[in-house]
């Protein structure tokens, strides 16, 4: 396969990805008719969607849209937590134009403080929207204010006003319906990532939700006194588990409907290499630089998936002499 032929199925396998995970969230789209049962990461998938949504000006504004909407449901402090395993000053730039944004409209300081101030290197007006070719889309009529002042330049931000608010009787909803609950708080991730694995050490809940170690002790000692959490030794520090019925009957739904994924970890890596075989495709390079290269980026994608809960097809012996061929073959297995 031609490496543009596989930079444009990997873009386009992201964006079905991320249509169907936003129109799941409320966004107005087609869903997806095959079922899912795996909880939505709203941190991560913003973050992910950040870069992979300049590729669809629709989807980046429907995005927007929907954050105009559920704002308030959403936590800024696993967002900027979380950020950093980001592909770095992109996704930090364009975060900081949508923060903008939606401080311009709603007045929440609690944006306004991501938002931040402009600096001497983020004021080179790079065009925002990108074909699947990483070609720069052209911007027509009046430039928008926020993101300009980010360093990007797009056409004027109008909010479509068609998203709705998170149709809380999916289970892969579940992290919306416990911060109902909780607020944005860490006892919301908590819950429902040990609602989806059974049990877990704190090491397994700092990891995967992004809050620190400290964070996480607190909001599991006011559960655990609270009865809502139970606690017993296990091989490596205590382990935490809910107690039998409790939060089914709460939450109206059963534990086998929902299926945890590290999407933190899964997406970060894909966005990773989403950026890398960019950059490869527009670099003329010998060949065997070119699968010197692809291999670093199959074990970087192996790296990520691992102990993800999502199947990895990476986990495969990749050599410089299959590598060119196999990838691509094995991404077209990636179910995201």
């Amino acid at each position: 396969m031609l490496l543009t032929d596989f930079n444009k199925q990997v873009n386009d396998k992201f964006l079905d990805f991320l249509w169907d995970q936003w129109t799941r969230l409320g966004v107005l789209g087609r869903p997806s008719p095959d079922s899912d049962d795996r909880v939505i990461d709203p941190e991560a998938l913003i973050l992910f969607s950040l870069t992979q949504a300049r590729y669809d000006a629709r989807l980046f504004d429907e995005m927007f849209d929907w954050i105009l909407v559920n704002e308030r449901k959403i936590s800024l402090q696993r967002l900027k937590a979380l950020a950093g395993r980001f592909s770095g000053d992109e996704t930090g730039r364009v975060l900081k134009a949508v923060a903008g944004s939606v401080y311009s409209r709603q007045g929440n300081a609690r944006w306004k403080a991501i938002a931040g101030h402009s600096t001497p290197e983020e004021t080179s007006d790079q065009l925002f929207f990108l074909k699947s070719d990483d070609t720069p889309v052209p911007v027509f009529g009046k430039a928008d204010s926020a993101f300009k002042s980010a360093g990007w330049l797009r056409s004027e931000l109008v909010p479509r006003g068609t998203s709705v608010s998170v149709p809380l009787d999916d289970p892969g909803n579940v992290i919306f319906l416990l911060r109902s609950l909780f607020g944005l708080t860490p006892r919301a991730e908590i819950v429902a990532y040990i609602f989806a694995v059974k049990e877990a050490y704190v090491s397994d809940l700092v990891r995967t939700t992004g809050y620190s170690k400290p964070a996480v002790y607190d909001a599991l000692n006011e559960l655990v006194q609270g009865g809502f959490v139970l606690q017993r030794a296990g091989g490596a520090g205590s382990v935490f588990y809910l107690p039998d019925g409790m939060w089914e009957g709460l939450l109206r739904i059963g534990r086998d409907e929902v299926r945890w994924v590290d999407w933190p970890r899964v997406l970060s890596a894909f966005g990773k290499f989403r950026a890398d075989l960019g950059v490869l495709v527009g670099t003329e390079v010998s060949d065997y630089l070119l699968r010197s290269r692809l291999l670093t980026m199959a074990g970087n994608l192996d790296r990520g998936l691992a102990g993800s809960e999502l199947a990895n097809p990476f986990a495969f012996k990749f050599t410089l002499d299959n590598v060119l061929e196999e990838l691509p073959e094995r991404f077209v297995w990636t179910r995201l």
